[in-house]
Parts: C-alpha cells; structure tokens; sequence
C-alpha cells in the first residue's frame, strides 16, 4: 500500500481552485449553513418567523427552476479525478458546496489521513456536544478518505465507535486514522476523535474494496429500487 504521490490529488480531495459558479455554491451553502443553526435556536417573533418563511420558500422555488444532477446521475461519467471535483466539494462531511456539511477538513500526512472540524448547534445532542451519529459520521468519513488514499477504497463493511467522553459543540476537533492491516479485498483501519489532548471517541471498522463495474451495479440497483418507490 502506498499513499497518492505528492501533489496527485484523489477524488475526495477538495479542490482549492474552485470556478466562479462553485465559489458563488460555496457563499450559497454557507449562508444556508448558519441559517439552519439560527433557524433551530432563534427566537425571533412569528411575523419575523412568517417573513422569513416566505422568503426562504422563494429562494428553494427560483432554484427548483434550475437543472439538478445528483451524484449518482453523474458517476457513470466520471473517468479521471478531475471529473469528481464538483462532486467532492458537495461531500456530505468535507463538502464546501454542501450546507449539511460542519463541513470538515481532510489531509494525508504521511499514511495517516488527519480530520479537522468544528460542529456548530444544528449538530446539537446532549445540550452543548455533538450528536453521536455525527461523531461516527465524521469517523467514518475520515477512515473512508484513508481507504481511497491508499487505493483501498470501497464500502464500509463494519464500524465500531466506543464513545469516551462527550464530544462538545463550537469545539476545534482532530480525527486522526490509520491502516491495521489488509487482508484480500479487505481493510481493517481505526481512527481516533481528539478535543485537545483528551479522546473522545475512537472508531474500528472493515472497508470492502468494490471496482467501477460492481460500484455502477450497486448505484444503478439503488436508483431503480428509489424508481419503484
């Protein structure tokens, strides 16, 4: 195993080069962002609430007007990594053009992949920390980029989170994960949440590696399946 040469970029990585439109996506999600956080916490009177209401129903009503393309319309025709590039800065942990996003960031140093993020109130579980399925969700999407920077990548097959300590809210995180070992088509990998020095959760998990052809079968069965419903 061995991690992408220096300066080769894989196709999570998020580009520091963005266009005018996806710069402009970016500013979009980010104001959606900070509106969903004081969407939950705001107590503003109803009028205000009802004005706001309208407003944010015009803007989902002029975007509706627009073309999508989702990830999956799109994978088929993704050949190199630079075709994934819109698709990475949309990633549901690591995406900039994603307003669901904390967003986090990632990095390889060496053969470890290194995480950093900072959860704002919409991930709110325990008052004041992060919701436990977003302490796993950013666990595994750190293990996931370790997998694909060292040509391992595919599904998680298994992850295992032991929770050590609340993880708190508007908090700088590290997630730190490595490589065990491999084992076939099989990759067994950890990972670890820091606030400072303290661990908050550590996370074990198996990831399956799955080529193009078998990786179009699984999302062509899963659109057909959405089609039906």
């Amino acid at each position: 195993m061995s991690v992408p040469a220096k300066g080769k970029r894989s196709y999570w990585d998020i580009t520091d080069k963005p266009s005018n439109a996806v710069i402009a996506k970016r500013r979009l999600a980010a104001a959606v962002r900070e509106l969903a956080g004081l969407t939950a916490t705001s107590d503003a009177p109803e009028a205000v609430l009802r004005e706001m209401a309208d407003t944010a129903e015009g803007v989902v009503a002029s975007l509706r007007s627009h073309p999508t393309r989702t990830f999956r319309d799109a994978f088929a025709t993704c050949k190199t990594e630079e075709d994934f590039v819109p698709f990475a800065d949309r990633s549901l942990m690591a995406g900039r053009s994603n307003p669901f996003a904390p967003p986090m960031t990632l990095s390889m140093q060496d053969n470890k992949a290194i995480g950093h993020v900072r959860f704002g109130v919409t991930y709110e579980g325990v008052p004041g920390h992060v919701h436990g399925g977003m302490v796993a969700a950013v666990l595994d999407e750190t293990l996931g980029y370790l997998a694909v920077n060292h040509d391992i990548g595919g599904l998680t097959a298994m992850l295992t989170v032991r929770y050590r300590a609340p993880t708190p809210l508007e908090t700088e995180l590290t997630i730190e994960a490595d490589v065990v070992r491999t084992d076939g088509r099989k990759a067994f990998v950890e990972a670890r949440m820091m606030c400072g020095d303290v661990i908050t959760a550590q996370a074990e998990a198996v990831f399956i590696a799955v080529d193009r052809k078998r990786m179009l079968a699984v999302i062509d069965s899963a659109k057909k399946s959405s089609e039906k419903g």
